[in-house]
């Protein structure tokens, strides 16, 4: 498995010290339905989220998150994109997180490896106009690729294509990822699947009981029939 954190622009420098994930203070205890900023979870909810998830991962854990932790979260990821890509030197913006942070409902959850070919990849690099300059390759891509010709490999998954010829700077995306969710529910959606960057990534961990590195973290955003969804681009 690639674990996306791998490929998370952000944590060449910054992420690296373990003690940045959040304050000693912070709240990391279990929650429950009974628990303040905690909404109510429709019964099989939960288990068409994990259903979702399994067609790419093995689901090895899920947690709905309180809007105190989501609130947490949202904080430490704008910190990051604040900070930037590759030592501050390209724009970053985590569009999925946006985009599950925007959700009704949002749940943290913990996978192992991936089974499937994620629906997007993990990091693209647009240029000023948005054209992809360069993006994260799924296995089953890269070979022919690398026949091809047509791209620079920075590292064994990621490349910078030599054409179209990039406009400006360039700037990094973590993409928001649809994934639906099975069943005949049409009422219920979910409306993307977001990859924390490094900071939020050490603090979801603290959540869910600080796993080993080999499993990954994703956040699941949820609308249900009772609200419309919400998307937090501009």
């Amino acid at each position: 498995m690639t674990d996306p954190q791998k490929n998370d622009p952000t944590t060449a420098s910054e992420t690296d010290d373990p003690g940045v994930a959040g304050d000693p203070g912070d709240p990391v205890g279990p929650v429950g339905p009974g628990d303040p900023g905690v909404p109510a979870v429709r019964p099989g909810l939960e288990e068409a989220v994990k259903g979702a998830l399994r067609c790419l991962a093995e689901v090895l854990e899920i947690r709905l998150l309180s809007d105190d932790e989501r609130a947490r979260i949202a904080s430490l990821e704008t910190e990051a994109e604040v900070g930037g890509a590759a030592g501050g030197m390209f724009e970053f913006v985590n569009e999925g997180m946006r985009e599950a942070m925007a959700c009704e409902m949002a749940f943290a959850a913990l996978t192992g490896p991936m089974l499937e070919d994620p629906p997007e990849p993990w990091t693209i690099m647009l240029d000023d106009d948005g054209q992809v300059i360069g993006e994260w390759l799924a296995e089953s891509r890269r070979e022919e690729v690398k026949r091809s010709g047509r791209a620079i490999f920075l590292s064994p998954d990621f490349v910078l294509y030599k054409d179209p010829k990039p406009k400006g700077k360039g700037r990094f995306v973590m993409p928001f990822m649809c994934v639906p969710l099975p069943g005949s529910d049409n009422d219920l959606t979910t409306c993307g699947m977001g990859t924390p960057s490094g900071l939020a990534d050490e603090y979801i961990r603290d959540l869910m009981g600080s796993p080993g590195k080999e499993v990954a973290t994703v956040v699941i955003g949820i609308n249900t029939g009772s609200a419309p969804k919400v998307s937090s681009k501009a």
